[in-house]
């Protein structure tokens, strides 16, 4: 091999290696930039359109409603209370009984004597939308 082969081939050895590493270097940035894009963004994409449909508007939805099962009896003990949730949510109904009569925080109050402090049941709550909302979009 001559001198000037030497040194070309030496040149093209050179070269292969920094592209080498360059591509390597540019995937792992880029690996790096999406690792931290999905830390700091998310990578949610929604599907679909809003079909308009309020939450308290559909007829057959039902809310979560702490319950716990028994053999005993044939509906669920609802283990919350009911003053803050239109009755409609809960997803059954005992044509010989009302909610009350499953209501666990009730059985409590005649046990100690006393309401049940917050800790003890977990609380629920709805809050219907508004006849007539005012938003900033109205206004203009």
């Amino acid at each position: 091999m001559t001198v000037a082969q030497a040194r070309v081939s030496d040149i093209y050895g050179i070269t292969s290696i920094v592209f080498l590493f360059v591509v390597v270097f540019y995937l792992f940035l880029r690996v790096l930039y999406n690792f931290i894009v999905m830390i700091f963004y998310g990578t949610y994409k929604h599907t679909g359109e809003d079909q308009k449909e309020k939450y308290s508007e559909v007829p057959s939805i039902n809310a979560y409603v702490p319950r716990i099962v028994s053999e005993e009896y044939n509906y669920p003990l609802i283990a919350c209370k009911l003053d803050r949730i239109d009755n409609e949510f809960i997803g059954w109904e005992d044509p010989d009984r009302g909610f009350e009569f499953y209501n666990l925080t009730h059985d409590v109050e005649k046990i100690l004597g006393a309401p049940p402090s917050t800790h003890v049941f977990s609380e629920i709550q709805h809050w219907p939308p508004e006849e007539n909302p005012t938003s900033l979009s109205q206004l203009e």
